[in-house]
């Protein structure tokens, strides 16, 4: 949890009147949106008194610790045999330490599918690296991806 001290200014009578309290958010590594949440401040001087109040909204972000995966592209999408397609990695925003992805090529055609690696899924059409780190403080990261020479069979191609 982080604590976070926020002034609030209320006008009662002739000026203002100053305030501070904390507010306590939890540090959260797992991504959401910017959240809103609205204060409300009610000065009375009894229980029968309509008072006055002051309402303000509080925009929380996330403080992300890690890498939240975005996109993968390719470019060009299709190649030729020994040819290569340049790969980015984009993640979400730029976060204060280095972010490593695993990368592995599928092939859907073979046992298991192309959904998870699997040492019976593995592509030998493609090559590429292992992982990517993208260092803290940047979203992006590229890769080379070389099409075989041969290895181009009927069973491995879809």
């Amino acid at each position: 949890m982080r604590t976070r001290r926020w002034s609030v200014a209320l006008t009662k009578g002739r000026g203002p009147d100053q305030c501070s309290f904390d507010i306590v958010t939890p540090s959260i590594s797992t991504a959401f949106l910017t959240a809103r949440v609205s204060i409300l401040a009610i000065s009375r001087a009894d229980p029968t008194d309509p008072g006055s109040s002051a309402t303000v909204t509080l925009a929380v972000e996330p403080q992300i610790l890690v890498g939240i995966l975005k996109s993968l592209t390719v470019n060009p999408a299709e190649v030729s045999q020994g040819s290569t397609s340049n790969g980015l990695v984009t993640l979400e925003r730029p976060v204060p330490t280095d972010t490593t992805v695993a990368l592995a090529a599928l092939d859907p055609q073979l046992p298991g599918g192309g959904t998870i690696p699997t040492s019976s899924n593995t592509s030998s059409l493609v090559t590429l690296p292992s992982s990517i780190t993208i260092a803290a403080g940047h979203i992006q990261g590229q890769i080379a991806i070389r099409a075989a020479q041969s290895d181009f069979t009927e069973a491995n191609v879809p």
